[in-house]
């Protein structure tokens, strides 16, 4: 397998341990740094993208997720909304503030930092649709996230 195909964000929707779960899961290194900077757009004005836009990405239960920069900040953290069901998985929108993006961008360049297996949860428990997790280098779910 070559470089280029082992170095994708790998996706999945779950029921995991604290309810429905979006796992992101960067496969490297240069993956976990690509989320980082996707995050920092938006921080930085970028106002709508697609997982797509992201580079490579695999995803399993889930068809679609989009990324919002809101004009102001959740008082319970970000809005990650499911919108709808299809054939092959749910659709997503997830909005955040500025801020909301860089403290992504934060939660992720930790992990960079450190480059030790690891995972960070980005969106609230109880308050979001889905819990989002960011998880570098651990297997679970249905998925082996390092190559």
């Amino acid at each position: 397998m070559s470089q280029a195909e082992q170095d994708v964000i790998l996706v999945e929707y779950y029921q995991g341990a604290y309810g429905p779960t979006i796992r992101m899961a960067p496969t490297t290194l240069e993956s976990l740094r690509r989320l980082r900077d996707f995050f920092l757009d938006l921080a930085e004005g970028r106002q709508e993208v697609e997982l797509e836009d992201l580079g490579p990405a695999r995803m399993v239960g889930i068809q679609s997720l989009s990324f919002r920069l809101g004009t102001r900040e959740s008082p319970l953290g970000g809005t990650l909304q499911g919108r709808r069901q299809t054939a092959t998985g749910l659709e997503f929108v997830w909005t955040n503030s500025a801020q909301e993006w860089m403290d992504c961008a934060d939660m992720v360049d930790n992990m960079i930092v450190g480059g030790e297996p690891g995972h960070q949860y980005l969106t609230v428990e109880g308050v979001d649709d889905a819990l989002v997790e960011v998880s570098y280098a651990e297997s679970g779910g249905r998925l082996v996230f390092r190559p």
